[in-house]
């Protein structure tokens, strides 16, 4: 942001410089003088703490580190660098990875360092992550990887890997600040064949879904832009009365370190929005003597006088706080007739918790532009005004527009987890847990989303499938299949009927996928032929496996991910939650079931490349919240049973299916079509 420095002036200098050299009094010695910066803010902005100081830590981090990923199916034991071998060797070795029986259920009995890198179903991987600015310590995120050594990541699982600030490092290099610890099954691109690539789209290149943890949360500072120890006192004092210390939190948010520096920590209320944070606490008010009330009506006067600055100034209204003073004021943005200071009025009424924004809010979300339906929506969700709200968001999930039926879902969703959070905090507060220790607020998070109780969804139903991802079903409006490629995994079956009309076939994956039922009331069968590349002590059977599911997409999805046992009688086959996508994308695209199929826009990429080029800092996170985007996947426009279709790699016409004992086969249509 631009400044003005004013300081002692060159001629003047010289001025001093040729005084008599005959002066009797000591020569006084010279001062360094700090300049003064002035910012160019509004004069609506000015007064708030962002327009005194230049926040630093707001980029994403850059965090790496070399990891190593098991479980592949005989694609890995290339060769590798000599330098980056022997680093893998020597810390393998400190590990003790060789010497245990097993180690995250992949056998390394026996086997030296070195042996293991040759194993043909290991790689090395680059781990690479962006950090959100201020993600406290516990919090999650997701994590890239990239095979140095292997042609494919299919069914990997990285074993927990230390990253740190910047590039990774090699042992005897120059050894960074670690930050946190990355580990968990690898999401390859659903939306491709396993094993095979096309245009763009590699199987060396994968995700970890909330792979990510913190383990030393990055410091967050402001910097005053005019040293002070009175104003830095003064910021302190205003952000720890805005952000008063809440469950979790252990100090106050913000501490003066000196006449130049206010240390700051995201307090646990935001650890999953930590950009919102960010902006609200740039925009507390610091002047601790005038009254709220008088500090809302001038901020409101000024949204109403320059409706330009009404996004920003929502913020401030926010940054007061005080409720119960600011509420009644705030109100009267709620009917007016401009829509910007009406939006900003019901933006920081509800993040201050206004129960009565609620019903302006439900009329916006229900009526409004499609931006202003999304933006009401995310505003529902964090707003507790109980069941009606609850009731607002159900009704939307049955909405022709794709994006705001996920919309709603998210927002009914987050407010059944926080609810439910909220539940096992307060049991915690009372005791411990079944293993006699208090869980940490990311336990709670995590058996929050896991174990949502139905009565909090409005009909929507969660199950935890196989321990990899969560299935929702949503039972309004039409089919709709939803997914998620950011944080926790989960897959969502919007519409009443779940079943996909029979007959149908679905054979995908180079004929290695076959997917049928004859008639309606038939059960559905499965032939899947793990690739043939499998191979060492811990791949899988490579010979056809053949299984029955009696009901429809729900049982077929928990049989694809589940994974067999002994114990269990009931059938599975053990994909991974990539292919079990891969798979949904399929029956959609041969339009085995007539649906939307809707996901998230990736990012991940996108992110680690801005913070590895990032080499300059913004005066303010303007843009720190990331929106949710979707994309609709269309299917395929040709006529049923035309070859424009299918994919150009299913198998024959004649595709035999074993039946019952596996020995039987009988012929079929051409796949992607339904026999008459």
């Amino acid at each position: 942001m631009p400044y003005r420095c004013t300081a002692l002036s060159i001629a003047t200098l010289l001025t001093l410089a040729c005084l008599p050299a005959c002066q009797t009094t000591p020569t006084a010695k010279p001062k360094t003088v700090q300049p003064t910066v002035n910012r160019e803010v509004p004069a609506p902005l000015r007064g708030i703490v962002g327009s005194a100081t230049t926040i630093t830590g707001v980029e994403p981090v850059l965090v790496s580190g070399y990891g190593l990923v098991v479980g592949l199916n005989g694609t890995g034991g290339g060769a590798l660098p000599d330098r980056i071998r022997s680093s893998m060797e020597r810390t393998m070795g400190l590990q003790g990875i060789g010497r245990a029986e097993r180690n995250d259920d992949f056998a390394t009995s026996g086997l030296s360092p070195a042996q293991l890198l040759r194993d043909k179903n290991v790689a090395v991987v680059l781990v690479q992550a962006a950090i959100p600015p201020g993600l406290p310590a516990g919090a999650t995120f997701d994590v890239a990887v990239t095979a140095l050594n292997a042609s494919s990541l299919d069914g990997g699982r990285l074993w927990t890997t230390d990253l740190q600030i910047g590039d990774p490092a090699l042992v005897g290099g120059v050894q960074t600040r670690k930050l946190a610890s990355a580990s968990g099954p690898i999401f390859i691109n659903p939306f491709n064949e396993p094993g095979k690539e096309r245009t763009g789209i590699t199987r060396f290149v994968g995700r970890i879904l909330d792979g990510g943890v913190v383990r030393e949360p990055f410091a967050l500072e402001l910097r005053l832009d005019n040293p002070s120890h009175s104003m830095a006192r003064q910021i302190a004092a205003a952000l720890n009365e805005r952000f008063p210390p809440g469950p979790g939190d252990k100090t106050d948010i913000a501490r003066g370190r000196n006449d130049s520096i206010v240390a700051v920590t995201v307090p646990n209320e935001y650890r999953k929005k930590p950009g919102d944070f960010l902006e609200l606490m740039l925009s507390v008010p610091i002047d601790a003597y005038t009254p709220s009330e008088e500090l809302a009506k001038r901020t409101i006067d000024d949204i109403k006088a320059q409706p330009a600055l009404a996004p920003r100034l929502a913020l401030c209204l926010e940054g007061i706080g005080r409720p119960d003073r600011t509420l009644p004021i705030i109100r009267s943005l709620y009917d007016f007739s401009e829509l910007a200071p009406r939006l900003a009025g019901l933006q920081a009424g509800a993040r201050l918790g206004d129960v009565l924004a609620a019903p302006h809010l439900r009329e916006l979300a229900k009526s409004g532009a499609p931006g202003e339906r999304t933006t009401a929506i995310e505003l529902l969700a964090d707003l507790g005004a109980g069941p009606t709200v609850d009731q607002a968001l159900k009704e939307l999930l049955t909405e022709k527009d794709l994006a705001i039926r996920a919309a709603a879902y998210e927002a009914l969703m987050s407010r059944a987890v926080k609810v439910q959070a909220n539940r096992i905090g307060q049991a915690q507060s009372f005791g411990t847990d079944a293993n006699g220790r208090r869980l940490s607020l990311a336990e709670i998070q995590m058996r929050a989303e896991a174990n949502v109780p139905p009565g909090l969804l409005q009909g929507v139903q969660r199950r935890a499938i196989g321990g990899k991802f969560l299935l929702d079903l949503v039972p309004f409006g039409d089919p709709m299949i939803y997914i998620t490629q950011q944080g926790q995994p989960r897959v969502v079956l919007f519409g009443e009927n779940l079943e996909i009309p029979r007959p149908f076939l679905v054979a995908a994956w180079s004929g290695r996928l076959l997917i049928a039922s004859d008639a309606s009331g038939d059960p559905i069968r499965i032939r899947y032929q793990p690739p043939e590349s499998a191979s060492g002590p811990n791949a899988g059977p490579t010979s056809p496996r053949t299984i029955t599911v009696n009901g429809g997409l729900p049982a077929l999805i928990d049989a694809l991910a589940r994974n067999p046992s002994p114990e269990e009688s009931r059938p599975a086959l053990g994909l991974t939650y990539s292919e079990v996508v891969g798979v949904l994308y399929e029956i959609h695209q041969q339009r085995a079931l007539a649906c939307a199929f809707v996901t998230e826009r990736e990012r991940l990429q996108a992110q680690i490349y801005a913070a590895a080029r990032s080499v300059e800092r913004r005066d303010r996170p303007e843009t720190l919240k990331q929106k949710s985007e979707v994309v609709v996947i269309e299917q395929p426009l040709a006529p049923i049973g035309s070859p424009e279709a299918r994919p150009t790699d299913v198998p024959p016409t004649q595709v035999p299916i074993p039946m019952g004992d596996g020995n039987t086969t009988r012929d079929t249509a051409r796949p992607g079509t339904r026999p008459e």
